[in-house]
């Protein structure tokens, strides 16, 4: 797809989200938001893409590899919900959910530097992120420690396993 944008144009922002980007245009021709399609990656993933299961959505794709015929999605559910658990009971909690994780701490760093495209995408769903920012990960540090990620600053600790924190679920999809 191309775009052809006078010279004359100012102020314009374009926004891209699921295939789909908003233009405005604030002292040019253009007087109202538009929104044009793009198939530029037909049939792949791109992260902030909604993944559904049985035409619900279920997931946002924070992480896309395999050239994009793989990607990791996080759980919106799992996102929105403030339910703290310790580490053991957060493991079970998760085991309850078929094809569903903890995420590690790399899939951590991958939905905190995406995280602005998550919320965004939460936010087009009717749904808030859970103010809750710290998250158990699935890594441990010892026997008596396992790993914590803090969603909204960014950086990992250990912490106590019976410490309670929040859950996020996350899983490998392809097409």
């Amino acid at each position: 797809i191309k775009f052809c944008i006078p010279c004359s144009v100012q102020n314009m922002k374009m926004y891209a989200l699921n295939n789909l980007i908003e233009l405005e245009i604030y002292n040019g021709e253009i007087q109202e938001n538009i929104e044009i399609e793009v198939h530029y990656r037909e049939g792949l993933f791109s992260v902030g893409d909604i993944y559904e299961e049985n035409g619900q959505p279920i997931g946002i794709v924070f992480e896309v590899f395999n050239l994009g015929k793989s990607a990791k999605v996080v759980s919106i559910e799992s996102l929105t919900f403030d339910q703290k658990y310790n580490w053991e009971t957060a493991k079970s909690e998760a085991a309850k959910h078929q094809g569903w994780l903890l995420p590690n701490i790399d899939e951590f760093s991958k939905i905190y530097e995406n995280m602005n495209i998550i919320e965004n995408i939460l936010q087009s769903q009717g749904k808030t992120i859970s103010t809750e920012a710290n998250v158990w990960s699935s890594s441990e540090h010892n026997d008596e420690y396992a790993y914590m990620f803090n969603l909204f600053e960014g950086y990992a600790m250990g912490i106590d396993k019976n410490v309670d924190g929040k859950i996020l679920l996350v899983k490998t999809i392809s097409k």
